[in-house]
């Protein structure tokens, strides 16, 4: 378990915190009975007296009154983990992501896209870098995650691909100059190459800790590492995080893995899914999905933890739905969509964070480049 202190009102004083911004309690509180407890939205709107359309308007309000928080540095462990899943807005395929920081189990970012492209992902690392740097990228072989860490992160980025090839539609000049790691279990061999052509020589490799040793050597600028081995990845992610390399370490891999965890969310999100009978409008689709995991961050216990995800994250015992929503309200907001307008099409030196605070404006640098462009 990961214990963190809680106390009782370190953040602030509750009756120093935001008014409703024009929600009624009655609303929240249909808002948060529809996203957490899997029930038709029919049944809540008579539950508390409200039409269905009122019900769907105050889902939307709700969660652009959130926003995109930005949390203390402190209860993040520097590893992120991203996946994505197939939902169906009418008769269109779309795509539910979702963002979560694996110390603390915290939802960092979360939306509905119709596309999966690298701007899709590059918001989600761009909420994380608002709070804390990453250290540690988990996720699929989904080109867009990999394009988003080459054009944030770029040079200072080693890719490892766990148990994998790199996929076929890599940006060009990633596809052939590789290393590759064979763990034999005790030992493991070094090769350049796809093809094992130039041979590097024979390593010690009894453990997590001598592959996570031997994976920092190898890392470097524009790295690209292929590891085949039967070895734990979530402990090698560790060791490597906690080395605090120059380079940001993306983590390649299949099902599972630390990547498991967004996968049993995204398990619990279908229950709630499975009561909407498909979204009318990707807003609709977006507002569902982020209030869903306002539900995760600020309602529900989590198991290794032993409190909720932001009571971790804040050190301090929050009570019941409305305490939440008004903490919620309280904490800092980023503004993705300009911090993703400063990122353009690769090109620009630094990428800028604008964290709103009421009344005060804070322009965060986070991201140093000479980014490289891939269309």
């Amino acid at each position: 378990m990961i214990s963190r202190g809680i106390s009782a009102g370190s953040v602030g004083d509750p009756s120093q915190f935001p008014k409703y911004s024009g929600m009624r309690r009655g609303e929240v509180k249909a808002v948060m009975e529809y996203v957490s407890e899997g029930v038709s939205m029919e049944s809540v709107a008579a539950r508390n007296g409200v039409s269905k359309d009122k019900l769907i308007d105050s889902i939307k309000r709700f969660s652009e009154l959130l926003s995109v928080i930005k949390w203390p540095k402190e209860g993040l462990s520097g590893i992120l983990i991203c996946d994505e899943k197939g939902i169906r807005i009418g008769n269109k395929m779309a795509y539910a992501w979702a963002f979560i920081d694996y110390g603390s189990r915290i939802e960092i970012y979360s939306t509905a896209t119709y596309d999966q492209g690298w701007k899709d992902v590059a918001r989600g690392y761009l909420a994380y870098e608002a709070s804390k740097s990453i250290r540690v990228i988990i996720s699929d072989r989904l080109t867009a995650y990999i394009r988003a860490s080459i054009k944030l992160f770029w040079p200072d980025i080693t890719l490892v691909f766990w148990n994998r090839p790199p996929p076929k539609d890599m940006p060009k000049d990633f596809l052939d100059p590789f290393i590759v790691i064979d763990d034999f279990g005790d030992f493991a061999t070094c090769s350049l190459g796809r093809d094992r052509n130039f041979p590097l020589g024979s390593f010690r490799c009894v453990n997590e800790e001598n592959l996570a040793s031997l994976i920092k050597k190898l890392a470097g600028r524009a790295a690209i590492i292929v590891v085949n081995t039967k070895k734990n990845m979530s402990k090698v992610a560790m060791q490597i995080c906690s080395a605090n390399l120059r380079q940001v370490v993306h983590f390649v891999c299949g099902k599972g893995y630390l990547k498991a965890y967004v996968e049993r969310v995204f398990k619990d999100l279908d229950k709630s899914l499975a009561w909407f009978h498909g979204f009318s409008s990707l807003e609709t689709a977006k507002a569902f999905i982020r209030d869903y995991f306002f539900s995760y961050n600020w309602l529900k216990r989590h198991g290794s933890l032993g409190v909720r995800p932001a009571e971790y994250m804040l050190g301090e015992a929050i009570g019941d739905w409305f305490d939440a929503f008004q903490r919620a309200l309280a904490l800092p907001k980023i503004d993705i969509k300009k911090a993703l307008r400063e990122v353009g099409d690769g090109k620009i030196m630094a990428c800028l964070i604008i964290i709103i605070l009421p009344g005060i404006l804070i322009v965060h640098t986070v991201a140093s480049c000479n980014y490289v462009s891939y269309s």
